[in-house]
This record gives C-alpha cells, sequence and structure tokens, in this order.
C-alpha cells in the first residue's frame, strides 16, 4: 500500500485542526494496490453530513499538495456511507472538489466513463482503506 508518512501526517493535521468531523479514505489506484499510481485519491467523508462550503473549501484546499511527485486528490463525498454499506453501484453521488482554487459542487457516479473507460465495473468490490 502507498500509504506514505507524509499522507498520514497530512490526515494528522487535518484531523488535529478540524477535529472528529471527518474521516478520510484512501480510494482509487491506491486502495487497489496499484504499484505506481499517477494520484493519491482521498475521500473525505463529513460525519454530521452537515454542508459547511467555508470549512470544507478551507479543508480541501489544505489536502492540495504533491506526495513524492504524486498530487493529491481530496474529495469530499456526504453519501459515502452508502458505499460503506455496499449501496453505490446506482447511486449518484454529491461531490465537493477544489478547481481553480474554488469550492466546486457537481453529481456523479463513483465509476464514471473515464473509469469505465479504464476497465472499472460496478461487478467489482469498491475499494477503500480508512486513514
Amino acid at each position: 500500500m502507498f500509504q506514505t508518512k507524509e499522507v498520514s501526517k497530512l490526515v494528522k493535521d487535518c484531523r488535529k485542526e478540524y477535529g472528529d468531523s471527518y474521516r478520510y479514505f484512501l480510494v482509487g489506484s491506491i486502495a487497489r494496490g496499484d504499484k505506481n499510481p499517477r494520484d493519491i485519491d482521498i475521500i473525505v467523508y463529513p460525519i454530521y453530513n452537515r454542508l459547511n462550503e467555508n470549512e470544507w473549501e478551507s479543508l480541501l484546499k489544505k489536502m492540495s499538495i504533491k506526495v513524492r511527485g504524486k498530487k493529491v486528490d481530496a474529495q469530499i463525498i456526504p453519501e459515502f456511507h452508502w458505499v460503506m454499506n455496499d449501496k453505490w453501484q446506482n447511486q449518484e453521488f454529491d461531490k465537493y472538489v477544489i478547481l481553480k482554487g474554488k469550492l466546486k459542487h457537481k453529481v456523479d457516479k463513483m465509476i464514471n466513463a473515464k473509469n469505465k473507460r479504464r476497465g472499472l465495473s460496478y461487478d467489482m468490490p469498491y475499494m477503500y482503506e480508512e486513514m
């Protein structure tokens, strides 16, 4: 697993600053165990499921760094509990990301068209590792 000390420290720093309001999950190629992932995908799950745009923007900006030359791609997904309960295949998710320095909202499936082109499908289990 590509969980480095730098990624662990980043999450620890976020927990220190934002308390226990969030859970952090490694997902994507990292969670699937790829030897050389293109980036470091992290899903942030807001435990209390309350919209706090200022805090979310601040948290995601804090996580917008590079670790060992790989970009940390963090996003907040309030409905991540569907994944944890294995009810994610046909759901659309609210996703909050930083684009051009601002918090942006989009709605998408967990396996979007780009992921499907890479060979991922709903027949596969969704891999994640809580940090």
